[in-house]
């Protein structure tokens, strides 16, 4: 008898080993396979083969799955026997991808690959974004972003958000996440602050620029600032002189006005022979502005000297500045005008030459009565020069008129 060759049926599990011509055997689906028509059985010929017909033999599936970490990735879904898989590092990993491998025993078996987490680049710069510890990131690393020192959020959600190192669609490494909406405060620190300048910055945001220019009240050349961080402005202020008002021009008065610049104060009074109160005005650049005193001048009360008998005059009430005259009572001859000064004296020229009307008879003349008459005509003449040197005297006087000491004592101590 001759032993047919079993080695034809090694992809089964059989008892056909030494099988010898004429006999039978079985043959069987191998381990990590399931048979659809049950087990056959093989004779062994005179040619040293097997025939029958060979069960129908389906590779199992594995029990057991692929390790699932983060930072892996495969797609393997199920394996049956002889089935292998290849798993890789997740994207944002680096490492080498291994091979795992369905065993007919119906168990999976492979190494995990090592794999390294990947470093995300930095965030875009945003000048309107603080990001707060987001650089050198690994993968599934955090950070915080804020609205940066000048800007603040458009709205209560915007506070702060999150980033975090991960991938994009296309497997590129980033720091993923919404970045807050922030929008620029206006610079309010930062500009001169005085009378000499003016600017117009109102609502400037970072990187704005303004003018600061010298107010009307001074001169110079505007300068240029700047709204910076942390909402100030930056800028050297320019250098403005104070103009002047020169000297007060105004009459009846007296005043502490003389070449006052911009924002001085000075003090106007009335001057002698005119009556009012004292005022403040203050100098603009180019004019002393403020109210101006209302002075009401003086009556004059040393009036002229003379005799009444023989002159008149208009001269009671006159007030500074103003004239009078003093005529001849019994003739037509020309006055005398006489001016009321500040001091309130009434002065002016000589008095009027006026001829006596009144006749006298030459009896009334040449006694001693009319010697007594003459007499005392003649100290009628007298009392006439003498009042006309009264009046001569009498406008040489000068009745001035003396500020309050509490009024000096402002002036002179402002």
């Amino acid at each position: 008898a001759k032993t047919c060759d079993a080695t034809s049926l090694s992809d089964y599990e059989t008892t056909c080993s030494g099988t010898v011509t004429g006999e039978t055997c079985i043959a069987t689906c191998a381990v990590g396979f399931t048979s659809t028509s049950g087990d056959s059985t093989m004779t062994c010929n005179a040619n040293g083969n097997f025939s029958g017909t060979l069960p129908s033999c389906e590779p199992a599936a594995c029990s057991g799955s692929i390790p699932e970490t983060s930072d892996t990735s495969h797609s393997c879904g199920t394996m049956v026997t002889g089935d292998t898989c290849t798993v890789s590092c997740a994207a944002g990993y680096t490492g080498t991808a291994e091979t795992f491998t369905c065993a007919a025993s119906g168990e999976i078996s492979g190494t995990a690959p090592t794999c390294q987490p990947g470093t995300c680049p930095s965030p875009t710069v945003d000048s309107k974004v603080q990001f707060t510890d987001c650089s050198d990131k690994i993968v599934g690393e955090s950070c915080i972003a804020t609205c940066a020192s000048g800007y603040q959020p458009m709205s209560t959600g915007d506070v702060a958000t999150i980033l975090t190192c991960g991938t994009d669609s296309d497997g590129a490494l980033e720091m993923l996440g919404s970045k807050p909406a922030c929008q620029a405060l206006s610079c309010v620190y930062g500009l001169p602050s005085s009378q000499e300048f003016t600017a117009n910055c109102d609502n400037l945001v970072e990187g704005d620029t303004c003018s600061v220019e010298c107010s009307g009240m001074y001169s110079g050349t505007a300068a240029e600032f700047q709204c910076g961080t942390d909402r100030t402005f930056t800028g050297t202020s320019p250098e403005c002189s104070a103009l002047s008002c020169g000297d007060l021009a105004m009459e009846n008065v007296e005043s502490t006005c003389k070449g006052k610049a911009s924002g001085q104060t000075c003090f106007v009074w009335c001057a002698e022979g005119y009556s009012g109160s004292m005022v403040s005005k203050a100098c603009d650049g180019t004019a002393y502005v403020g109210p101006d005193p209302v002075c009401t001048p003086d009556e004059c009360t040393a009036l002229p000297a003379y005799d009444s008998g023989k002159y008149s005059s208009d001269c009671d009430g006159v007030t500074t500045g103003g004239t009078c005259t003093v005529t001849c009572v019994s003739t037509n001859a020309a006055g005398a005008a006489w001016t009321c000064n500040a001091d309130g004296t009434v002065t002016g020229g000589d008095l009027p030459a006026c001829s006596d009307d009144t006749s006298s008879d030459d009896g009334d003349s040449s006694d001693d009565g009319d010697s007594s008459d003459d007499g005392d005509s003649s100290d009628g003449n007298t009392n006439i020069e003498d009042n006309s040197s009264s009046g001569a005297t009498m406008s040489s006087t000068v009745f001035k008129s003396v500020l309050p000491l509490a009024v000096l004592a402002v002036i002179f101590g402002a």
